[in-house]
């Protein structure tokens, strides 16, 4: 009775607000108001590329991964970039760090609506050159780690941001500018495994360029699982 009395107090000191549309929820633990949790839905693989998952007219494959091979098997995400998801990865960044945990929970609900193999392993997309020293960079690698617990597979960054030398001038106009490196200690532990990379909103390019290390890594496959898709 006390403990409920004092929830009550609670909720009308401090009323518990939609994180989306401010409004307020209709319990104190409640993320979202029943209207915005209706717009909490996972992408419709229907109509998106099988490898890529950008939207196309047809099934099958969008034009770029018919003509040009990715380093990845496939890619997908769980949400669009807009309304309650967007809501979750702003309160994520702002310190929320609670909320890993749902936004990991909705990537595994999505990988699983997919059907996808079982990863081995699960690697984090690093976002920053210094992560330990950016709260920015730290979560990626909190939201993989919550991937890691429900799957019940290991996390390994496999992976590391490097400095891009394209920002130094075109020393070379053919050379490709470097943005992740790998770790080298364990190439033999990833290979012939399933990755799964993890990411929050990072586009077609950081992403093949992640899955492009990866590869020296020799493993059986590669996938690829986003949050949130990147707007156009």
């Amino acid at each position: 009775m006390l403990l409920k009395a004092c929830q009550k107090l609670i909720e009308i000191v401090y009323p518990p607000l939609c994180l989306c549309c401010r409004r307020r929820a209709e319990q104190l633990r409640h993320l979202f108001c029943k209207s915005c949790l209706e717009h909490l839905t996972l992408l419709d693989p229907e109509h998106r590329c099988t490898r890529c998952f950008a939207p196309i007219e047809s099934a099958g494959m969008c034009r770029s991964c018919a003509t040009q091979h990715a380093p990845f098997k496939r890619h997908a995400a769980a949400c669009e970039n807009f309304g309650p998801p967007l809501s979750l990865l702003t309160h994520l960044k702002r310190g929320q760090h609670a909320l890993a945990k749902t936004i990991a929970s909705l990537m595994v609900m999505q990988h699983t609506k997919l059907d996808w193999t079982l990863p081995d392993w699960i690697v984090p997309l690093p976002t920053h050159l210094f992560p330990a020293l950016n709260p920015q960079g730290k979560l990626v690698h909190g939201v993989a780690s919550e991937v890691a617990r429900i799957f019940d597979k290991p996390l390994v960054s496999a992976i590391k941001k490097s400095i891009d030398y394209s920002y130094f001038g075109n020393l070379d106009p053919k050379q490709e500018p470097t943005r992740f490196s790998s770790v080298s200690h364990k190439t033999a532990a990833l290979a012939d495994k399933t990755l799964l990379l993890i990411s929050l909103s990072a586009d077609r390019e950081e992403i093949a360029q992640a899955c492009e290390q990866l590869q020296g890594f020799f493993p059986k496959e590669i996938s690829s699982m986003g949050f949130l898709f990147p707007s156009e």
